[in-house]
This record gives C-alpha cells, sequence and structure tokens, in this order.
C-alpha cells in the first residue's frame, strides 16, 4: 500500500487541514460553496471526539515458523454510547470480496481520546463485501462515550441511467441537508499514528458521481481519499460513509477496461466510499447475530497461507498506518 500523502497546513490547537481544489460540475452554478475552513472546523468539533485508535495483536497463519503475530492500529468510529466501533475489515486481518480471513485480531483495546493504555474490546463480526468489521468495547463506561448515530446519516439520492444524482442530465435538489450528491463536499477525520501523538487530521474531497453496481458507493473526485477505513462527513456533520477498496474481482473483470484505462481507470481503481446507508444495515444485521450469540462473517474457519506465498511480517514493533 502507497503511504498517506497528507499535504498538511496548521489548523486550529494543532489540527492539521488538507483542503482539496474545489472540481467544477454541471451543478456548480446551484450548489454551495466549497466547504470553508470555519465548516471544517464545525465538522471537527462535533465529529471527531467519536474518532478511536483500534490496537490489537494480528495473528497470521502460514507465514514462516508457522503463526506469526504482529502488533497493529486501525483507525476506528464510535458508532454507540455503549462502546461499538466501526472499523475496516482489512485494517484487522480480513479479505475483500468474498474470501475469508487470513489472520486473526486478538487482544483488542480501544484508545480513546489521550489514553494511551486502552480499554478491552472484542471483534464482534465482520461484513467482508462491504470491507466492514465491529469491535465491542467489554465493559461500558459510567457515561456514554461520544458516538456518530448511523441512524442519522446522510442519504444518497436517487441514481438514474447516467450515474449521477437525479438521474440523466439531472442533478436534483442541490444543497439539502441529509442528502449527498455530485459535486458536494465530504470532510474525512483521520488520525496518524503514535509517532505523531496520533494527531487529528482533516481532508476535503467532492462527490464525482454514484453507482448502484455493485452496490450503492459513492464515487469521491476532486480530492484524494489516501487510506481505506477512513470516516467522511457532509459539512452540515452528517456521517457519509467511509473509505473501502472494492477491488474488481477476476470474475468480474471488464474488458473493455483496457480500452477505457486512460478515461476512467483512476476512478475504476481507486478508493471509493461505502455509503452511511449501507453501513447502518450490515451493522444492524452484526448487532442482531452477535445478540443471538453469532458473531457476523466470523463463522467460517481461517485459511493457511498456501507455502508457496508465504505472508511475511514487518519487523517486530508497531505496524505503522501507511
Amino acid at each position: 500500500m502507497t503511504a498517506r500523502l497528507l499535504a498538511a497546513a496548521a489548523l486550529s490547537a494543532g489540527l492539521l487541514f488538507a483542503p482539496a481544489a474545489y472540481a467544477q460540475t454541471a451543478a456548480a452554478a446551484v450548489r454551495p460553496p466549497v466547504a470553508t475552513q470555519d465548516g471544517i472546523a464545525k465538522v471537527i468539533a462535533e465529529r471527531a471526539a467519536a474518532l478511536v485508535t483500534v490496537k490489537f495483536v494480528l495473528a497470521v497463519e502460514g507465514g514462516p515458523g508457522g503463526e506469526n503475530e504482529l502488533e497493529a492500529e486501525a483507525g476506528g468510529l464510535m458508532i454507540d454510547g455503549t462502546g461499538l466501533v466501526l472499523v475496516s475489515n482489512l485494517e484487522m486481518g480480513g479479505s475483500p470480496g468474498r474470501q475469508r480471513a487470513r489472520a486473526q485480531a486478538k487482544n483488542i483495546k480501544v484508545l480513546i481520546g489521550d489514553d494511551t493504555e486502552g480499554v478491552d474490546a472484542k471483534l464482534i463480526g465482520r461484513d467482508s463485501e462491504l470491507e466492514l468489521a465491529w469491535v465491542q468495547i467489554d465493559t461500558p463506561a459510567d457515561k456514554a462515550y461520544a458516538a456518530v448515530d448511523l441512524a442519522k446519516g446522510a442519504t444518497g439520492k436517487d441514481v438514474g441511467d447516467a450515474g449521477v444524482a437525479g438521474g440523466a442530465g439531472g442533478v436534483g435538489v442541490l444543497g439539502v441537508v441529509g442528502v449527498v450528491g455530485v459535486g458536494d463536499t465530504l470532510v474525512g477525520l483521520d488520525r496518524m499514528n503514535k509517532y505523531y501523538d496520533r494527531a487529528l487530521v482533516a481532508f476535503t474531497t467532492q462527490v464525482g458521481g454514484l453507482t448502484k453496481k455493485p452496490r450503492n458507493l459513492i464515487i469521491p473526485a476532486g480530492g484524494k481519499i489516501e487510506w481505506i477505513g477512513l470516516p467522511l462527513f457532509t459539512v452540515s456533520g452528517e456521517f457519509a460513509g467511509i473509505s473501502v477498496l472494492q477491488p474488481i474481482g477476476a470474475d468480474e473483470e471488464d474488458p473493455s477496461a483496457m480500452r477505457n484505462m486512460g478515461r476512467t481507470a483512476g476512478f475504476d481503481r481507486g478508493l471509493k466510499v461505502m455509503p452511511a446507508a449501507e453501513i447502518a444495515a450490515s451493522t444492524a444485521r452484526a448487532v442482531e447475530a452477535f445478540k443471538r450469540g453469532k458473531a457476523l462473517g466470523m463463522e467460517e474457519p481461517k485459511i493457511e497461507t498456501p507455502a508457496t506465498q508465504p505472508i511475511v511480517p514487518p519487523p517486530a514493533g508497531e505496524m505503522p498506518k501507511p
């Protein structure tokens, strides 16, 4: 994976801010202006407290000498005051698509705010197709944790044949609270690793398109998203989704992709945003399965990596986030 490229400038209180250039679209004439620094600061003030860090030990089977273990971290988003955390399935050792997990996360701890020790937690479910995983803190705190309510997430407008909000040639009603449409600005939040004191970073991107295949996805444009599992919000603070890989499977490769390499491949291969509504529905299934004593997406046994393709972990110590 390539390292994150975070062009940063001082915001306030030591925060970093990297606004992307606003992409011109057919909706530009009627859309509200790109988020201002005040708008981004508002998102930070309202949502940053829900960002957490998940520390764990990743146990990988099939490498040299059998099982290998390495310390790892992943960014997470608190989505329930009792301690339910949304995190990228890939960062938690999962595999994309319908593949089973090749590694298991254990000794999980969730770091909240300035805490450097963490509280004990467990992995309660995975959705490999949507690239989601959920971690639950074992013992709820006396006071509810700051969390993002998935039920109040932003919704995407209907996608027509042209793949834009409102259908072919249309942009629908623009600038409406609760709606994500082409040309809208999204604000992403992340924390750097412990070497940088887990400093908060904000970045912006624009919605370049919406698609229903292979599932509902937001296609970012006009600003790069450099890593998976990052939460994104509308400029009014509503949860829009998280960044995902969503790779094209070998059996789903479009023969026209090579012909279109110079035109759309960047969007085809780049990171996407899994919409809030999809995340909310999958989370509900995961929580219900956990209540029944079953962990969603974790019933199947692990696959051992073939000896001919060993997984070689990095040197001992913390695995930094690229």
